[in-house]
């Protein structure tokens, strides 16, 4: 009877609070990551980035945060300017966002790999058809600790988000090498 109740509490908390959730399948991660990016879509700064951490991989939570810090260092010595990330950093591969999303397919890659296909729509309500256009990008997830985390997002023209990243990094790095005044040596 003890190990009964023991077992209806440990079911009763999981349901509850949810704790095999938000990782608990490659499409649920997917679909929670994009539910949260919904309520948060411009992220702009570490700060804003901190929500997702727990939808991301390591490899790529750490690469949005040094482009970011690289994004706010240039920004602190260029305050007028926009900033690479001044519209968020790319989730969808869309500077207009969505109105609506869905699940296309899960494709297992072994044991600890997936790829999710999960297709936007943007629905402009003042000009329906000519705004009107879908998309989809493939989300390639990982398992880290026995948990399902986002590892890159492959945009529907093949590039990536990692690949952004690394891109803008280069970029402010070259921006601030540029506006320094070089010294020359007689």
């Amino acid at each position: 009877m003890r190990t009964l109740l023991v077992l209806l509490s440990l079911v009763t908390c999981t349901v509850t609070y949810g704790l095999d959730a938000p990782l608990s399948s490659p499409e649920k991660v997917v679909l929670d990551f994009y539910a949260a990016e919904a309520k948060f879509p411009s992220v702009t700064n570490i700060e804003h980035a901190k929500p997702f951490s727990v939808f991301l991989s390591r490899s790529l939570y750490r690469s949005i945060q040094y482009a970011l810090a690289a994004d706010e260092a240039y920004l602190k010595e260029n305050p007028t300017d926009k900033g690479f990330f001044g519209d968020g950093v790319a989730f969808v591969g869309s500077p207009d966002g969505y109105t609506s999303y869905a699940v296309k397919g899960v494709v297992p890659n072994g044991p600890h790999a997936a790829r999710v296909a999960i297709q936007f729509s943007y629905l402009d309500q003042q000009k329906p058809k000519e705004w009107s256009f879908m998309w989809t990008n493939v989300i390639l997830l990982i398992k880290e600790e026995d948990k399902w985390v986002i590892d890159d997002i492959e945009y529907q023209d093949g590039a990536r988000l990692s690949f952004h990243l690394k891109q803008a990094v280069e970029e402010v790095r070259k921006l601030i090498q540029n506006e320094r005044p070089t010294t020359s040596v007689p």
